[in-house]
């Protein structure tokens, strides 16, 4: 997978140089990418997966940060607060520290 940033202001869409390290298996009712947010405050990626919170940061690989209690994460919002937790919506907001 390929993750990439869209300019709100132009519509222009560029790829990061970088790809999820996982397959794309939502065709075959299997897991995928979800929980998707940005940390501003730490220039990094984060997203939810096989009950995990993933970072991206600072051209590391990635990396597991934070445990789920779900299995599922698929389209579920989530968002970086303020204090640098994450936040994930699913029945209930989860909010959870990050490494």
């Amino acid at each position: 997978m390929i993750l990439s940033t869209l300019d709100m202001a132009t519509g222009a869409l560029e790829d990061l140089p970088l790809t999820v390290p996982f397959p794309d298996r939502t065709r075959e009712g299997l897991e995928s990418v979800g929980g998707l947010a940005y940390d501003p405050t730490n220039d990094r990626i984060l997203f939810a997966m096989d009950s995990q919170v993933w970072a991206f940061d600072g051209g590391k690989p990635f990396a597991s940060v934070a445990k789920l209690p779900m299995e599922s994460c698929y389209s579920m919002p989530a968002w970086v607060l303020p204090d640098g937790r994450y936040a994930i919506l699913s029945c209930s907001l989860l909010i959870l520290g990050v490494d």
